[in-house]
């Protein structure tokens, strides 16, 4: 974890705690300006690039901090060629700065302007001002502020290019030369002339960035214009919400048609939807569309890469905005209420039953009193979901139904995951008409909404699983395999694994034992990557039956407690009795000697 000194305070200090504590084992490595404190911590201070001792130009060019400079001041000035004075200039300015790379790159920027003796002297003026008796900050972060007000000083000589630099500090993360001309009104020669002055930098894509000192000091610059400041992150915050809307294809458009162009976007500019989304919380004249828009392509984007913690860390930084200054509106209220079931509905997806359920009833009285349909339709769902996990059955009905009836009057899209939940609740019950029947009408409805690329793997992995327990094997191998192929166009790798886990199930029950084992070889390979837990246990569960089948019984009974062990970790009791139930009776036939 990089740059840890912004995010300690005692419920981080507490996590790490907690977390060290639960796995002794775990390492985290983590670079901050200031210490945790912590019995565990084990400190490495990160000192600046060597160089030499003295102001002596005797084998200088040995050094990396020289030879940093000397780099630098070539990407400015292609022929740059220190001669012995400018070489004691060059030592001097590196001692300065105590080796730190940003403070010689800036430095070594000025080189197109002045010679190396006067950067140096500028630069230990400020050094002399700022390194004032009762300045208790240490002497490399004196030494750097100093290099960093002196090329600011420079650049304050164009009026033009310091209000762009200024504006810059909008930006968060990578940015494009088309972001960056719209949102700041830059030129491109402007821009070129600040990675000249090392104020920008350029990566392997081509985007800008802007180191996060630079960007620290950037940000103080502008906050001294506020109504300046209010102007360009309302422009960023435009930009980015325009882009994010046109990429998942306007409003009324389905998300899963423009799957591609959705992760194609936020993969170039994520930070800077995050950060687009983070404003837009901390203002009250918030346009709901605009942050609806944000939301929901960043809920598409994570919940496709499965990164559901880094979903979960956005969406608490989103409540704490928009808490940090409330009015107690209704659209302020609804818009916390999101904020938190969002977190829930990421806790689910990690897994993390018993936090998703004390997230939802700490709100649940509160959603209803406010009467919003769909998010109460959601929340609904979610304790639906939770009670299946649970083997409540009949509370997941009841939570689902009820679902269905806040959302009775709205569109279809809003009706077709319950009625997709309802059908795995009965799946889960063993009710196989109910649980048919469910998925029809979901399906009918996706179709539709015009979510069929959505729907159609989740509806035949469903038909599937129902002829699969009706033994009509042949017709389950069928559907799981269009299940299969649709999920493969989806790309959702959850809803792949999930499809292999259960045409791994059927195939060996048509004793294509070669078939089912490349089938669950591909899901466990898969979710090597994915990091399922739940995956992992059901892939088990169908690794176990696959060693039945080949009368391999220890093998068998291997994967069955491996299934328990997961099982019982994530509190998934409805599939932790069927691996039980499968554990049982594998022992039972090694007791008896099968």
């Amino acid at each position: 974890m990089d740059n840890f000194e912004h995010l300690i305070n005692p419920n981080s200090v507490q996590w790490l705690t907690q977390l060290l504590n639960t796995a002794p084992a775990v390492k985290i490595l983590l670079t901050s300006r200031a210490r945790l404190n912590l019995r565990e911590e084990h400190v490495v201070d990160l000192r600046g690039l060597p160089c030499p001792a003295a102001v002596t130009t005797e084998n200088a060019e040995s050094f990396s901090a020289v030879q940093l400079f000397i780099q630098h001041a070539r990407r400015v000035q292609h022929n740059f060629n220190p001669q012995s004075k400018d070489m004691a200039a060059i030592v001097q300015l590196c001692q300065m700065v105590a080796g730190m790379p940003l403070a010689i790159e800036l430095a070594a920027a000025e080189t197109r302007y002045f010679p190396c003796r006067h950067i140096a002297a500028e630069i230990q003026k400020r050094l002399d001002f700022q390194s004032a008796p009762a300045d208790n900050r240490p002497a490399r972060h004196i030494s750097l502020r100093a290099t960093i007000e002196y090329s600011w000083t420079l650049l304050a000589e164009s009026e033009h290019i310091i209000d762009v630099a200024r504006r810059l500090a909008v930006f968060h993360g990578a940015f494009d030369l088309a972001a960056a001309t719209k949102i700041t009104q830059a030129t491109p020669h402007q821009l070129v002339s600040l990675v000249d002055r090392s104020f920008l930098q350029r990566n392997e894509r081509g985007l800008f960035e802007i180191h996060l000192l630079i960007h620290q000091f950037l940000s103080e610059k502008l906050a001294d214009s506020p109504v300046e400041e209010i102007t360009f992150r309302n422009r960023h915050v435009d930009y980015y919400a325009t882009l994010a809307m046109s990429a998942s294809g306007g409003k009324d458009e389905n998300m899963e048609r423009h799957y591609f162009e959705v992760v194609r976007i936020l993969q170039l500019h994520l930070d800077n939807t995050i950060a687009a989304a983070i404003w837009l919380t901390r203002r009250h004249d918030f346009s709901q569309r605009r942050l609806t828009s944000l939301i929901e392509t960043l809920i598409f984007y994570f919940g496709h890469a499965h990164c559901y913690q880094q979903w979960k860390v956005i969406f608490r930084t989103l409540r704490q905005s928009l808490l940090e200054n409330p009015d107690g509106n209704d659209e302020e209220r609804w818009l916390a209420l999101i904020f938190s079931s969002r977190i829930a509905e990421a806790d689910i997806h990690l897994h993390a039953y018993h936090r998703a359920t004390e997230q939802l009833r700490a709100i649940m009285d509160e959603v209803r009193a406010l009467g919003n349909a769909a998010l109460t339709s959601a929340c609904l769902e979610m304790e639906s979901i939770l009670a299946i996990r649970a083997e409540d059955f009949l509370a997941a009905a009841a939570y689902a139904n009820e679902a269905l009836q806040a959302v009775k009057t709205h569109g279809g899209q809003y009706q077709w995951p319950v009625y997709r939940t309802l059908g795995d609740i009965a799946l889960a019950a063993g009710d196989w008409a109910q649980a048919k029947s469910a998925h029809e009408k979901a399906f009918a409805l996706a179709v539709k909404m015009d979510s069929v690329t959505e729907a159609l793997p989740v509806y035949k992995l469903a038909m599937g699983k129902v002829a699969h327990r009706q033994g009509h094997l042949e017709e389950a191998r069928v559907l799981l395999i269009e299940a299969l192929d649709a999920a493969r166009v989806l790309g959702k790798q959850e809803g792949i694994i999930a499809c292999l886990t259960a045409l791994g199930w059927v195939t060996t029950d048509l004793d294509d034992l070669d078939g089912a084992k490349e089938l669950l070889a591909e899901g466990a390979s898969l979710n090597k990557t994915l990091g399922d837990y739940r995956q992992t246990a059901l892939l088990a569960l169908a690794q176990g039956w696959l060693a039945e089948a080949k009368q391999n019984f220890a093998d068998a009974q291997k994967f069955y407690e491996q299934s328990v062990d997961t099982f019982e970790e994530i509190d998934d009791r409805a599939n932790l009795s069927r691996a039980q139930m499968r554990l049982a009776q594998i022992k039972r036939r090694m007791t008896n000697g099968e």
